[in-house]
């Protein structure tokens, strides 16, 4: 009978209540209905505060778009929380191209067949089909320098679009950016991993970007390279803006976008069109950009927030991350009988491990740390107690309900440091042909050697934040090869890691490196001069 007792009181009477504290919610209001923290609202309200409709970007940014990438439900219940009126824009009247839109394709099919079109100089014989080479040709448009008498159709799309484009640009000059998830609008106890956020996941701020770098290139094209730099300039500091949403998703698009304007940066100073004041000017912005996010507080706040609020949600079985299905934990150790101040407790602690890992700004010392912490983890397991214990033990429940979930739902931290590492590295890279090109300017030529930039340009010479070494630096013909060695510390001959440039030189449009794309072996690279923009014959194309 006692033994039968003593299964009962740890099977079925409710363990401790949960704790609301620092130790183990983190936050502790606002509170819910059961009296625990309210994740979602703490985090919007905290975003939100001292956003007003006239220092918020994201209301030009919607506005420009329209909602054509958003359910129509979700778009009214953004504009009604950042203060606009939710008034689609009519499908003529919207900003992006990507390669993937089908009227674009359409209609640039439809031009790249006409007779007219075979007669723009420049063309390649490329053999491929008609919807592969209109996906070339807008990835073309956004990279390479172009006229608009080479190509029409587009010129017309950016003529349509000057009023919604310039919008962009005004947004950019706004300090703040809030954005809110219709799914927390509409029930404010979602949990965090469940939120979306279709300025995001819907890549509306990613698309916007994209399309002001159509602009510039068409700018760079015609021999406006400052108006190209007012474009480019304003895709860095909505990155920068983009940042304040403070969640992984927000950075990790937020990196994409400051690679591509570092990218599109780079093509201008190569384009010979600046003058040594113009290419200060853009020097002295690219220095003087709005600070980025922290990875770091990412991890520290909205990471953390994710786990514990899963944590709470699972431990009252009102909700189960995917991430715990997936690996087949079931659903019964969501019993009240769980003390679920345990993984809270445990959990923070292993956050404070990741947090005083990424904070270290030496890559060799960093990756050390982050090394000896999964170490730990894997070592992270049950004790040598019997299955029945594990069974009918609170002590022994609640430790594998805190391994589960330590296990399962602790990110990938090391992986968003290093995405912010190489993103600054690709910064120090641009920067650094900023000073290149302005030592041509004064010269007629690049130098032959990074040490002809010092004192006159540079106090030192840059040095690579990955080897702490100087950077790779070699005169090729008129242009240039200078990269960084990348996260592997190993010099791979400038095999950059978008896979467009393999041995130092820039591969054909399409083409795979050999052996195909590395992607754990690679270098951060910068190749000068960039390729120029090549039309496909409309004649050779088979659909």
């Amino acid at each position: 009978m006692l033994l039968i007792a003593y299964v009962g009181l740890n099977l079925f009477v409710p363990g401790p209540t949960i704790k609301v504290s620092t130790e183990t919610t983190v936050i502790t209001s606002p509170l819910n209905s059961k009296g625990l923290p309210q994740f979602g609202r703490h985090w919007h309200e905290a975003r939100a505060t001292g956003v007003t409709p006239e220092l918020n970007a994201a209301v030009l940014i919607w506005q420009a778009v329209g909602s054509r990438d958003v359910r129509t439900a979700d778009f009214a219940a953004i504009c009604q929380a950042i203060g606009i009126d939710p008034i689609p824009n009519p499908p003529e009247q919207r900003v992006h191209i990507h390669f993937r839109d089908k009227q674009l394709q359409k209609t640039l099919k439809e031009w790249l067949a006409s007779d007219t079109s075979a007669n723009v100089p420049n063309s390649s014989e490329a053999n491929i089909n008609a919807t592969e080479m209109a996906e070339q040709l807008v990835e073309q448009v956004m990279s390479r320098p172009w006229r608009g008498q080479q190509i029409p159709p587009m010129l017309k799309w950016i003529e349509e679009n000057q009023s919604r484009l310039d919008m962009l640009l005004d947004a950019s000059m706004r300090p703040r950016y809030y954005s809110p998830s219709p799914s927390y609008l509409n029930n404010s106890d979602t949990p965090l991993p469940s939120i979306d956020f279709p300025d995001i996941h819907d890549n509306v701020v990613r698309s916007c970007v994209r399309d002001l770098h159509t602009r510039t290139m068409w700018h760079l094209g015609e021999d406006r390279p400052m108006s190209a730099w007012a474009d480019v300039h304003a895709g860095y500091r909505l990155s920068r803006l983009l940042s304040q949403g403070m969640t992984e998703y927000h950075l990790m698009v937020a990196y994409v976008i400051e690679n591509m304007s570092c990218t599109a940066t780079n093509t201008i100073f190569d384009s010979g069109r600046l003058s040594s004041e113009e290419i200060q000017t853009i020097i002295s912005e690219l220095d003087n950009l709005p600070q980025r996010t922290s990875i770091v507080d990412t991890i520290d706040t909205w990471e953390r927030f994710k786990f514990v609020d899963s944590v709470l949600a699972y431990s009252h079985g009102d909700w189960i991350h995917p991430y715990l299905l997936e690996a087949g934990v079931p659903e019964s150790l969501s019993w009240p009988s769980i003390n679920w101040n345990e993984p809270l407790r445990i959990g923070n602690q292993w956050f404070d491990r990741l947090v005083t890992a990424a904070k270290i700004s030496n890559p060799g010392a960093r990756t050390l740390a982050f090394d000896t912490i999964y170490t730990d983890l894997e070592q992270f397991a049950p004790s040598g107690r019997s299955a029945l214990f594990q069974l009918f033990s609170r002590n022994g429940r609640t430790e594998l309900a805190t391994i589960a979930v330590v296990h399962l739902l602790l990110p990938a931290a090391v992986s968003m440091v290093e995405l912010e590492f190489m993103c600054m590295t690709r910064a120090k890279l641009t920067r650094t042909a900023g000073v290149l090109a302005l030592y041509r300017a004064k010269h007629g030529i690049y130098p032959e050697t990074l040490a002809q930039l010092v004192p006159s340009l540079l106090p030192t010479i840059p040095i690579d934040p990955y080897s702490e070494q100087p950077l790779v630096y070699e005169r090729r013909n008129d242009g240039y090869l200078l990269y960084s060695v990348g996260k592997n510390g190993m010099d791979d001959h400038g095999v950059d890691s978008t896979g467009s440039i393999y041995d130092g030189e820039w591969l054909n449009l399409g083409e795979l490196p050999p052996g195909g794309r590395d992607i754990h072996n690679f270098d951060l690279v910068v190749r000068m001069p960039h390729p120029e923009f090549v039309l496909p014959v409309p004649n050779a194309v088979a659909d």
